[in-house]
């Protein structure tokens, strides 16, 4: 009878210990799974956090060099037509001066 209660004791302790053992280690689980997503999360926010500042640095940059080359467009029209102008200017004066002069 006594070896009978000791037996059912040590079972239930067994059986308490592995339900115990069972528990924390789903706890232990839940946490690591918990952090682990947690650390993705926080990586994945760097991570879409870096792409748009790399994003906007190069919106900027292009922005930056469509205005430079714009400038340098410009400048470049503007120095041929002056160009132009003068090449016409001179052109009609020699044109004028070829045809006022007496043969």
């Amino acid at each position: 009878m006594q070896t009978r209660v000791v037996v059912i004791i040590i079972i239930m302790i067994f059986v308490v210990v592995v339900i115990v053992v069972i528990i924390i280690t789903i706890v232990v689980v839940v946490v690591v799974v918990v952090v682990i997503s947690i650390i993705i999360l926080i990586v994945l926010s760097v991570v879409v956090v870096v792409s748009i500042i790399i994003v906007v640095v190069f919106i900027l940059i292009s922005m930056v060099m469509m205005t430079t080359i714009s400038n340098i467009v410009v400048v470049v029209v503007v120095v041929v037509v002056i160009w132009v102008r003068h090449v016409c200017h001179t052109l009609s004066k020699l044109e004028s001066s070829m045809f006022s002069r007496p043969k």
